[in-house]
């Protein structure tokens, strides 16, 4: 978590999986999926991947796990490599019902004792993503949200890991062209106290007019980015013992070869570029 270069030594990533239990928050979008199938296929020795799902009425956590994730595409090469892919992935993938924007990430008493008892790495992928999100409810999921799953890491007595991800445009305000180091965002924003004036601005037209006072102090184009790099920012401040490690992906857009070419599940972000360039909407793309 602290801000600094690595040792340079070697990670065996497989064996550092083997055996293990991961909670993995945001299965249900495109980062949770790719993560899911990596594991799988790559780290056949994990024991077992804890995904969060949001309640729905009528249906069980397992079932929308089966339906809406193990159904994707994404899975089609490892149900050739695997006979048996609905079972394993049965036992591996383990549903739970929660929601990150309630305290205990919204899971009910069994499940909590259960995963904290068991898990050794914790992996946060869950984000508000829309820019035009308004402040108040980008806070939630993107400032809140970390701090919850931290707190849940921390009540984790055989925790390895808990890795955040997090973008690579927290530091979009930086001059072109700055090499950008291990370290935090340059955001002058005090989270925490933003957080409690904003439980007080209700008015609609007050809240932008802040909301743009406050991305163009710091330099930001839109509050997923601002809200991503407060986020950040309170890892750090309130990680203690626990290790973390924050992963700033870039635009997300379809895979380049693994495990299938160009397979994407949305067509938002970079997908929506390359459908427009495939279709040949979108000239030179």
């Amino acid at each position: 978590a602290d801000p600094g270069p690595g040792d340079g030594k070697m990670v065996d990533i497989r064996g550092t999986y083997a055996g293990k239990q991961v909670f993995l928050t945001g299965t249900t979008g495109f980062v949770g999926k790719v993560v899911i199938e990596k594991l799988l296929r790559d780290c056949p020795e994990v024991a077992t991947v804890f995904v969060v799902i949001r309640p729905k009425k009528g249906v069980l956590p397992q079932e929308r796990a089966e339906k809406e994730i193990a159904s994707s595409p994404i899975f089609a090469r490892l149900r050739q490599e695997i006979d048996d892919f609905d079972g394993m992935f049965t036992r591996k993938v383990i549903a739970v019902a929660g929601d990150i924007n309630k305290d205990d990430m919204g899971l009910s008493r069994s499940d909590l004792a259960r995963v904290c008892a068991n898990v050794h790495i914790v992996i946060h992928c869950a984000a508000n993503v829309d820019f035009n999100e308004r402040l108040d409810g980008a806070m939630t999921t993107n400032c809140r949200g970390p701090l919850r799953m931290l707190s849940l890491a921390q009540r984790c007595p055989k925790l390895l890991a808990y890795v955040h991800v997090s973008t690579a445009y927290v530091n979009c305000n930086r001059p072109s062209g700055s090499r950008v180091q291990e370290e935090l965002p340059k955001c002058s924003a005090d989270a925490e106290a933003l957080l409690l004036e904003l439980e007080g601005l209700k008015d609609a037209s007050g809240l932008h007019a802040r909301t743009q006072e406050l991305l163009a102090k710091d330099g930001y184009p839109n509050t997923y980015t601002f809200t991503k790099a407060m986020g950040e920012k309170l890892l750090f401040k309130y990680h203690g013992d626990v290790p973390v490690c924050v992963v700033r992906p870039s635009i997300v857009g379809s895979s380049w070869r693994d495990p299938e070419p160009g397979w994407v599940d949305t067509v938002s972000a970079g997908g929506a570029m390359y459908l427009s360039g495939g279709l040949g909407l979108m000239q030179g793309c």
